[in-house]
């Protein structure tokens, strides 16, 4: 199993969707240009959001390897959100998504025509 955010690190009242933890059990974690983070690089990528956006309550879970974008949830709305790291601006969504499925399928359908 990956290794995700510990449990006393996510925002209160969160946990990780099943379909998620499904797909991440799987492998199917290159998803170019989205990459499912763990370990390191999403603990990483967590803090920096943290820093970058106090107050949201973002859950990182894959970033876009040609571009600065990551994939969250945000755990207030319940949604998916793209964000750009390295905004200057407060937290502001890049893109929005009702849940990790709708992103997912919009993932592979970037997979298909992704030639990076």
């Amino acid at each position: 199993m990956a290794s995700l955010i510990p449990t006393a690190e996510l925002p209160p009242g969160f946990s990780y969707p099943a379909e998620y933890l499904r797909v991440v059990a799987f492998g199917l974690t290159n998803l170019e240009p989205w990459i499912l983070m763990d370990g390191d690089a999403l603990r990483t990528a967590h803090h920096g959001l943290r820093d970058h956006f106090p107050g949201a309550r973002l859950v990182p879970f894959a970033t876009r390897r040609d571009n600065d974008e990551v994939a969250c949830w945000d755990a207030d709305a319940g949604d998916v959100v793209i964000v750009r790291r390295d905004a200057a601006a407060p937290c502001v969504a890049d893109g929005r998504f009702e849940d990790f499925h709708c992103w997912l399928r919009d993932a592979v359908e970037h997979l298909t025509r992704f030639d990076g």
